[in-house]
């Protein structure tokens, strides 16, 4: 089984290279910092020059159940296990936040696929992904599964509902393909609200969520999680 920094890297691989076929542009990766290596989450008092649009994707590894012939992910894999509710308020925020699910999990399949595996990947918004129990049962561990038989994709914490709303990469691409000019300040906050989400020293609240300060040791917080801008 590949791991999940294998995922984000060739995956991030051919997406900056498509959309530099297709645009001409080339885009550019950032991925938050942790604590340990002196900022936690984006450095905004250096800045950020230029224009851009913002897109934060959270890369998950599968774990392929023979048997049942489908693919499981897992999630809030952190310390106060909330990464999908932050996830989920950075979209209500009004950015653009996916998680990119393979639908390949070998090195063999990687290497035969190179440059294909765009199309092998589900896309998926937080706010299409609600356990059963609502916005208030997001906290916890939770498992993603992807049944190939039927198509059927769905989120699991004690009991499953099923996920109605789901990208493939032609979908995800017409977002991309979004000719919306994004200036310098917009950048910038984008960042911002990264930060106050996921880097929060104090309780962050929104619309009556209520984020607890992230755990600074948590070597997991931002794991396969970067901003690709374009």
């Amino acid at each position: 089984m590949i791991s999940e920094k294998t995922v984000e890297l060739n995956l991030t691989t051919e997406l900056v290279n498509y959309l530099f076929v297709m645009t001409g542009v080339r885009p550019y990766i950032l991925a938050p910092s942790q604590a340990q290596e002196g900022t936690l989450g984006f450095d905004t008092a250096i800045g950020f020059p230029g224009t851009g649009r913002p897109y934060l994707i959270q890369y998950k590894r599968a774990e392929f159940r023979v048997r049942r012939n489908e693919y499981l992910y897992h999630l809030n894999h952190t310390a106060r296990q909330d990464q999908h509710l932050r996830l989920y308020i950075l979209e209500r925020l009004g950015w653009d936040v996916f998680y990119a699910l393979p639908l390949f999990h070998t090195p063999t399949q990687v290497i035969n696929n190179r440059r294909r595996l765009l199309p092998m990947t589900l896309y998926l918004r937080p706010s299409w992904m609600i356990p059963v129990g609502g916005i208030a049962a997001m906290v916890g561990h939770h498992e993603v599964r992807h049944n190939l038989t039927t198509g059927v994709t769905t989120i699991h914490s004690e009991e499953g509902r099923e996920i109605e709303s789901k990208f493939d990469f032609f979908d995800f691409a017409r977002v991309l393909n979004n000719d919306e000019e994004f200036s310098n300040e917009k950048l910038n906050s984008f960042f911002k609200d990264f930060n106050n989400v996921f880097a929060n020293e104090q309780t962050f609240e929104y619309e009556q969520i209520k984020i607890e300060p992230q755990d600074k040791e948590d070597n997991y917080a931002f794991k396969g999680l970067s901003s690709i801008i374009f």
